[in-house]
C-alpha cells in the first residue's frame, strides 16, 4: 500500500484550519468549538485558560460589528462601501469553485472567504488522495489569497491590533487578536508560490491641496481606508480624544473625527491632535512591516502619504481653520 501523498495531508490540515477560523471570525468563539481550539497547538486558547464565553461573545460583537468590519470592500473600495468590485471578485472565485453566495453574510466577509479556502483545500485533499491532478484547485486557492484576501487582511489585522491596544489586552479581545494573527500567518504561508499583484489601491488624493478643503473633507479622507492607509475605528478616535482631554461628539466615524478636529482647532490643539493621529498610523506601519512586502507595499505607501498630510497639519495648524 502506497504512502499517503503529503500534499494531501497538508491540504486537509489547511482545510480544517480555515474552517475553524471561518467559524471564529463569522460567529465568535462558541462552546461547540472550544474543544477543537484546545487541540490547536499555538492557537487562541490554552488548557489552563479560564474561558468566559459571555465575555468572548461581547468582544466579538464589539470588535466585528461595532469597531472593525472584517469585509473586503470596507478596506479596498474607493468609497469604503461593501458590495462593489471586491464583492464581485470573490463572487467570481466562488462561481469558479461551484459555490453560490454564502447565506447570512456578505460574500466578501472574511469568514466567507476563509470558508471558500476551506472548501478548495478540502477538494484538493480529496483529489490528491484519489490520484487526481489538483493544479486547478491550487491555482484557485492562490487567486483567492493573492488576488483577494491578502490585499486587505494585513491592514485589517494591523487595525485590530490598534483597536486592542495599547496596554494590556483584555483576555476576550486577545482571543480574537490571536485568531486574526493566526489567520494571517496561515494565509501568508499558503500563498507561497502565488503570483504577486501590483498596486491595487486607488490613486492617492492630496486632500489638503483641494480648493476649499474643510474639516469635514479632511475627516472623510482620514476614515477612508483605501485613501488613508488603514481603518480608523470609533474606539481609536475616542481614545485619541480622551488622551487630549477633548470632547467627543456623536455620529459615524467621519462625524466623530470632524468633531475632534473642530474641538482641537477651538483649543489650539491641532498640532497635538495631528501628532496623536500620526502615532496611530505609525503603529499600523510597524505592524505591516513584519508581513510580506508585496502584500503590504500599497498600504505602507498610502500610510507615508497620510503621515505627510498629518505633518502638514501639525506644522501648519491654520490648515484646520478652513471652512467646514
Amino acid at each position: 500500500m502506497s504512502a499517503p501523498d503529503p500534499r494531501a495531508l497538508t491540504a486537509l490540515a489547511r482545510s480544517r484550519a480555515y474552517a475553524l477560523l471561518a467559524d471564529l471570525h463569522g460567529r465568535g468563539l462558541r462552546a461547540e468549538t472550544v474543544p477543537a481550539w484546545l487541540e490547536v497547538e499555538g492557537g487562541i486558547l490554552s488548557p489552563a485558560q479560564t474561558i468566559d464565553l459571555d465575555a468572548t461573545e461581547e468582544a466579538w460583537t464589539r470588535l466585528y460589528l461595532l469597531e472593525l468590519p472584517a469585509i473586503a470592500g470596507a478596506f479596498l473600495s474607493p468609497d469604503g462601501l461593501v458590495g462593489g468590485e471586491a464583492a464581485a471578485d470573490v463572487r467570481a472565485l466562488r462561481a469558479a469553485a461551484g459555490l453560490a453566495d454564502p447565506v447570512g453574510m456578505e460574500v466578501e466577509h472574511l469568514s466567507a472567504t476563509l470558508g471558500l479556502l476551506a472548501f478548495l483545500c478540502g477538494a484538493e485533499a480529496d483529489a490528491r488522495r484519489d490520484g487526481v491532478v489538483a493544479d486547478r484547485l491550487v491555482a484557485l486557492q492562490h487567486e483567492v489569497l493573492a488576488g483577494q484576501l491578502l490585499r486587505w487582511l494585513p491592514s485589517w489585522v494591523a487595525a485590530l491590533r490598534g483597536v486592542c491596544g495599547p496596554g494590556p489586552t483584555p483576555p476576550a479581545d486577545a482571543t480574537y487578536l490571536a485568531g486574526a494573527e493566526l489567520t494571517l500567518a496561515l494565509a501568508v504561508d499558503h500563498s507561497v508560490g502565488a503570483p504577486t499583484p501590483g498596486d491595487w489601491l486607488p490613486a492617492p488624493v492630496s486632500v489638503l491641496d483641494e480648493p476649499g478643503t474643510g474639516l469635514r473633507r479632511i475627516a472623510e479622507h482620514l476614515v477612508l481606508p483605501s485613501q488613508a492607509g488603514g481603518y480608523l475605528s470609533r474606539g481609536v478616535i475616542l481614545r485619541v480624544a480622551r488622551s487630549l482631554e477633548l470632547p467627543a461628539t456623536f455620529g459615524d466615524r467621519a462625524d466623530l473625527l470632524e468633531g475632534l478636529l473642530c474641538a482641537a482647532a477651538q483649543y489650539t490643539l491641532v498640532p497635538k491632535l495631528a501628532l496623536a493621529l500620526d502615532t496611530v498610523w505609525a503603529g499600523w506601519d510597524a505592524a505591516l512591516a513584519a508581513e510580506p512586502e508585496w502584500a503590504v507595499r500599497p498600504w505602507r505607501r498610502r500610510i507615508v502619504h497620510t503621515r505627510s498630510l498629518l505633518r502638514r497639519l501639525e506644522m501648519s495648524p491654520q490648515q484646520a481653520t478652513f471652512p467646514k
